[in-house]
């Protein structure tokens, strides 16, 4: 990893971050002269600004890079999976993700890489901090562990056994083999109950010491929603009930909100989200997934659309499909079918949707698929029909509402219930649809359907400048690719 992870230096990264942006929540004060790479994590300020420039990483919007960023990952696995249709399908540089013929010179690999190591950084250099106040660097190394366990849990689900770098050495991270997914997953819920007993069970501001009204800094619920999560991947059923129950148990701060509401910043259903951030002069208000996935009357051509089986599985009772699917006829007369979760696209207006990357429906639903798994599998469904609730109108007569699942399913039976429900309440957000097929062994089932389909298009090829500068990684590339 040597061309990904070497080359980024921790004075680099200072000049990132204390960078003019458009948005308030990377608003930081301007670096002290004598801030460098080795005591940057010494004080308040600079240490949380490092943790700020991660989420301001993540929430870059650029036009020009559509597939290299983790948050993009929404949109390359809909395409990967059967949520988005690719318009154009000789675009050489998308149709590779919608074709599942992926190149090993994909850069998702090196984004994660490059904020895994900002995240050791902080974590070799937080606990030694002179001047650090005790809460702001257990906040800090928190967010820290926090950020390296998500960083990791969409490596380890995109690539499969891969590099753990858990130092800032390069001279060690050039030549790491690939670790088994358990050991990586080990790691990750390491990192993530560290991160439970360090973070602050509020919203914190972006000096760590005021508490903040914005859920944009990660909090202990986010890192008990991640390992809900993570335990439900690995199949530790009763963590998973346990920590999804947690979250869902924390009324005084989180509870399902409408539909229209539920991607709005700072609703409570949000555990965790992030404020948007434009690059390349491109100063945007709103979130990346708007700017992607909303298609106007003038768009001709729009990247892509919502797939016709996506949209055909909603009932038509289910105000999902009416509040979260919009259709567009554009002015050349074609018709198309996109996701409207978030209503704001390119246009000019104020900021009033945040990336929303983990929230309280998800975990109804984790908690349902546990239960499930665990043998209750009633009370699993009627997890599963406070999600369908939300989504029923219940201003009209029974008989034009959203049903009710019945109890008695069997195990089969339910948990093809479960999928259909993650993936009507899911679909779009942060690739859940594509990590469900794969785990749950449904892709060949579901995506076999697909051009050239074959199993080992489940995971993404490693880059192939790290397979051959690597001597470790020589030989070991994912099945499927040269």
């Amino acid at each position: 990893m040597k061309s990904k992870i070497k080359t980024i230096a921790i004075l680099k990264l200072i000049v990132l971050l204390f960078c003019t942006s458009c948005s308030k929540f990377v608003e930081v004060d301007p670096p002290i002269t004598s801030t460098n790479g080795d005591n940057v994590f010494n004080e308040d300020g600079s240490a949380m600004a490092v943790m700020t420039g991660l989420y301001t990483n993540m929430s870059q919007m650029d036009v020009s890079n559509l597939t290299g960023r983790l948050t993009n990952v929404f949109f390359t696995t809909g395409m990967t999976g059967d949520e988005l249709e690719l318009r154009d399908k000789s675009n050489s540089r998308y149709g590779l993700y919608y074709f599942n013929n992926i190149s090993p010179i994909e850069s998702t690999w090196g984004n994660i890489y490059n904020m895994i190591f900002i995240a050791n950084s902080a974590i070799e250099k937080l606990p030694t901090g002179t001047l650090l106040t005790p809460s702001v660097r257990n906040q800090a190394l928190g967010e820290a562990k926090f950020m390296r366990a998500l960083c990791y849990f969409y490596l380890v689900n995109l690539y499969g056994d891969i590099p753990l770098a858990l130092t800032t050495d390069y001279k060690v991270n050039d030549l790491l083999p690939r670790s088994s997914s358990d050991i990586v997953y080990r790691q990750i819920i390491s990192d993530l109950k560290d991160a439970q007993d360090l973070l602050n069970e509020n919203y914190m501001d972006k000096d760590g010491v005021s508490r903040s009204l914005e859920r944009v800094r990660p909090c202990k619920s986010a890192a008990t929603a991640l390992l809900a999560r993570v335990y439900l991947y690995i199949g530790s059923y009763n963590d998973a009930l346990l920590q999804s129950s947690n979250v869902i148990g924390n009324s005084e701060t989180y509870e399902l909100v409408n539909l229209d509401e539920v991607f709005l910043k700072n609703n409570r259903e949000a555990i965790w989200q992030l404020q948007p951030v434009g690059v390349n002069a491109l100063k945007t208000k709103n979130t990346r997934e708007g700017q992607l996935l909303k298609i106007l009357p003038e768009n001709n051509e729009p990247l892509v659309f919502l797939s016709p089986t996506l949209v055909d599985s909603f009932d038509d009772k289910d105000q999902r499909k009416i509040n979260w699917i919009n259709t567009v006829t554009t002015l050349n007369g074609s018709k198309y079918a996109y996701a409207y979760k978030y209503k704001i696209g390119f246009e000019d207006s104020d900021t009033k949707e945040y990336s929303t990357v983990f929230r309280l429906g998800e975990q109804y639903l984790i908690r349902a698929e546990a239960k499930i798994q665990l043998g209750d599998i009633d009370q699993g469904i009627s997890d599963l029909n406070k999600i369908r609730k939300r989504a029923t109108d219940l201003s009209v007569s029974v008989s034009a509402q959203l049903s009710q699942l019945p109890f008695g399913l069997s195990k089969i039976e339910a948990l093809l219930a479960v999928e259909e429900e993650r993936k009507n309440e899911l679909f779009t957000e942060w690739g859940h649809r594509w990590l469900d097929l794969k785990r749950t062994g449904r892709a060949d089932a579901v995506l076999g359907v697909k051009p050239g389909w074959q199993t080992t298009d489940q995971l993404f090829p490693l880059p192939g400048n790290d397979v051959r500068n690597n001597p470790n990684l020589k030989g070991h590339q994912n099945p499927g690719y040269n």
